[in-house]
């Protein structure tokens, strides 16, 4: 028989003028009816409505635990990589939680999902990282958009507290854009030089609704360019900073490490021909100076010419393929102007 809320998992949820969509997440997260859970919110609004509102809030949801703290730190530049480091910092310093996970404040939780996630990590002697699915969602239309899986995002994703604790796991300060993946980079990084467990579970625990007006499709609707296109240069160090460090550090690199790097440079190569494709040719130049520098930085690390990363990228015609798919996300459909090979061999 499972033991009902076994595990005690806090959420972090980082606030940024969402006086009008946390009620949505809360009841969200109210109906886990879940009893051992804790709400932490982190307001980095340039505004009071939620700080005005919060004793309403607590009242109206009040079967939660709700620790709500006005962000007043030394910080003078707020960004998404400071705030939830502000929260883990809190979260680690003032919880006794088993796990922690992170929502965003305009998402929802699927119903009652928390339970199924706790008895997944007793039945497996709780691992590091439990990984779990979600769906993009039209909260208009009540409708899933599409499933999302294996990424390299929060949304999802449940730490063991200790893990995070005991390695000194953090955002990459100062960064404003892809602090998710600096983050879950590091997080694989040492669980796979540690021989670690990050295990998968197939379950939907998770809606990420979608936004027109979010900066990264703003882009698409006003043909500016494009999210990814302007920040490619953050792209590409937060997916690789963490392996690459591990392996000037220890002088030796693992499989996982070696692919994931090759793959970033890969994705960097997607995201660039999208950009290309969707402006007509007039793309930034801090994109092609950020790629050229990173090859070289490839080679040097982990002593390879370009031919072998060509060989590898297109040992699985397949592989290739699904990556170039999921790159649509970041810059929408696209015709590649050049093979991979010849941008690699030409840059």
């Amino acid at each position: 028989m499972k033991k009902k809320d076994a595990i005690k998992f806090l959420i972090c949820i980082p606030c940024y003028n969402c006086l009008e969509t946390i009620g949505r997440l809360l009841s969200s997260i109210e109906k886990q009816h879940y009893s051992k859970l804790v709400v932490v919110i982190c307001d980095d609004s340039d505004n009071d409505e939620l700080s005005l509102n919060i004793f309403d809030i607590k009242k109206k949801y009040q079967s939660i635990t709700i620790d709500y703290y006005k962000r007043e730190d030394s910080y003078e530049y707020h960004c998404p990589g400071n705030t939830r480091n502000s929260l883990l910092k809190r979260a680690l310093s003032h919880y006794n939680s088993d796990y922690i996970m992170f929502a965003d404040n305009d998402d929802i939780l699927e119903f009652d999902a928390l339970q199924t996630v706790s008895d997944f990590i007793v039945d497996n002697t709780k691992p590091e990282v439990v990984v779990t699915d979600f769906n993009e969602w039209n909260e208009e239309n009540k409708e899933y958009l599409s499933k999302i899986t294996g990424n390299t995002w929060l949304h999802g994703k449940f730490y063991k507290t200790e893990f995070l604790k005991s390695f000194n796991i953090n955002f990459k300060m100062e960064l404003y854009t892809h602090e998710d993946l600096y983050f879950n980079c590091t997080v694989d990084s040492i669980i796979e030089s540690m021989n670690l467990r990050k295990m998968h579970l197939s379950l939907n625990t998770y809606k990420w609704v979608y936004n027109e007006d979010s900066l990264s499709r703003r882009g698409f609707r006003e043909g500016r360019h494009c999210f990814i296109e302007k920040y490619l240069n953050d792209y590409i160090h937060a997916a690789s900073d963490p392996f690459i460090k591990a392996a000037l550090v220890t002088k030796e690199y693992g499989p996982i490490a070696y692919r994931r790097c090759i793959d970033t440079l890969l994705y960097a190569y997607f995201y660039y021909q999208g950009a290309l494709y969707r402006m007509n040719g007039n793309i930034l130049p801090s994109c092609k100076d950020s790629i050229q520098s990173y090859i070289y930085r490839l080679m040097k690390t982990f002593n390879i010419s370009k031919n072998d990363v060509i060989s590898l990228v297109y040992a699985s015609p397949a592989e290739y393929m699904e990556k170039k798919q999921y790159s649509f996300m970041g810059v929408g459909p696209y015709i590649e102007s050049e093979s991979f090979g010849d941008f690699l061999l030409r840059i």
